[in-house]
């Protein structure tokens, strides 16, 4: 299938999104000294608002692609994406985690790390952003039925089906967390997952007008941002993927940049630059929590010992160039360049 360059483009800005994400995440996670509340405020209020929806939009790309009738999934192919998806794990995956064995345990002799790391890579217990990763395989496993299922379905039975998602996996959850009503027994797998998943396909036979979804999306954003102030913790609720705010910034940017791309399809061009990174942002994202990690951890650093936006900015672009340079270290061996 030709590439759409819309694609592409939104596939970009939600890997530069992650490393925001991460970048901000990382210092609300470790908590390194005290933090001014103007410097949190900022943080947690705007950068992860403008970053939080690239998960979900990730899962809507991949629906997009992978549901649509005239992609041909033979069980081969999907069998290839999960072993592509297990040599990741058995590659960086465990990497990662024996980096965290070796920190923890070596004084303990190389058994004690390796069995740890081992374990860990098994229950799924390897670096935060590895759970992707494990999520993709389930996504791809139940492929063949998601598949069949929408496109057999009718318009209405489609709308049906991600109305009953949204609200079992995304409005319910946070109405728990506002509520403390703790429904929990009502959700549909506890994760929206499959939701994103349906909804990046749905966009191709679902039409509502953009204005709606610019209002939708706005509306979500602000009250995302004045929410994130009421409690100033950045492991809050409000940046879960299964927050209604998250969800309706993800479904309305995923939307309207599919809405552009139908009225501008002669217009758009294939940039190098994004076509560059666009190739590269699978190893971007799995290689720069390394790079983060190194900073804060290894030398104790975090962009709020920079000026405000100057630190996310400069950690930001650190972990984006490093990892383009590990990529072109990597593309050049026999086994990892098929795989990233």
């Amino acid at each position: 299938m030709k590439k759409e360059i819309w694609v592409e483009k939104l596939r970009v800005f939600a890997t530069m999104a992650v490393i925001l994400l991460h970048v901000v995440g990382g210092v609300y996670v470790n908590e390194p000294a005290e933090i001014p509340q103007y410097r949190r405020i900022f943080d947690l209020s705007l950068l992860i608002a403008v970053s939080d929806w690239a998960v979900p939009v990730f899962l809507m790309i991949t629906g997009y692609l992978l549901l649509d009738e005239k992609k041909n999934l033979s069980n081969g192919k999907l069998t290839g994406y999960i072993k592509r998806m297990i040599y990741v794990l058995l590659t960086f995956g465990f990497g990662y985690c024996l980096i965290e064995s070796f920190v923890n345990y070596r004084n303990e002799g190389v058994g004690k790390i390796l069995g740890d790391a081992i374990i860990n890579l098994i229950t799924g217990n390897s670096w935060a952003h590895m759970w992707y990763v494990y999520m993709l395989i389930g996504i791809y496993a139940v492929t063949p039925i998601i598949k069949t299922f929408v496109n057999k379905a009718s318009d209405k039975l489609l709308i049906y089906i991600l109305i009953l998602f949204f609200v079992m996996t995304i409005v319910l959850p946070t109405v728990n967390y506002c509520t403390g009503i703790k429904i929990s027994r009502l959700y549909i797998f506890g994760a929206p997952y499959i939701f994103y998943y349906i909804f990046g396909y749905s966009v191709r036979r679902i039409n509502i007008d953009a204005k709606w979804w610019w209002i939708l999306g706005t509306v979500s954003f602000v009250s995302m941002i004045i929410t994130a102030n009421i409690n100033l913790n950045y492991k809050n609720s409000v940046f879960e993927y299964d927050n209604v705010c998250v969800a309706l910034i993800a479904m309305s940017i995923f939307t309207l940049s599919y809405m552009h791309s139908q009225n501008n399809d002669k217009q758009e061009h294939r940039d190098k630059l994004i076509i560059y990174l666009s190739k590269r942002s699978f190893c971007i994202y799995l290689v720069h929590a390394f790079f983060l990690n190194l900073l804060n951890k290894g030398f104790d650093m975090y962009p709020t010992d920079l000026p405000i936006l100057v630190g996310e900015v400069v950690f930001a672009l650190t972990a984006l160039v490093g990892s383009l340079v590990v990529y072109e270290i990597l593309v050049r061996l026999p086994f990892i360049k098929n795989i990233i």
